[in-house]
């Protein structure tokens, strides 16, 4: 039986990322709080539940915030094509 410390990088490793493409919609992800920009999505875990992130992205500016929740998207890689696709 795998102790739970290894149970629980196991399922780190395979967290998935979703999203969906659409066209025309420059600030998707994106949510203004109060001046702040915010990013939202959502991540698919391999026992078939999804966790909501929010991550502050510390801008009062749209154009930063485009840049940086980009970045932000940009590290879940190959993930991001078809997350179903990478499930076990």
């Amino acid at each position: 039986m795998r102790s739970e410390a290894n149970k629980h990088a196991t399922m780190i490793d395979n967290i998935q990322a979703a999203t969906r493409r659409r066209t025309g919609n420059a600030n998707h992800h994106l949510w203004n709080n109060h001046g702040t920009f915010w990013c939202h999505a959502t991540v698919h875990l391999p026992d078939y539940t999804k966790k909501r992130l929010r991550l502050a992205l510390g801008t009062k500016d749209l154009e930063e915030a485009r840049q940086r929740r980009d970045s932000l998207l940009q590290l879940f890689g190959p993930l991001l094509a078809n997350p179903l696709t990478n499930r076990n």
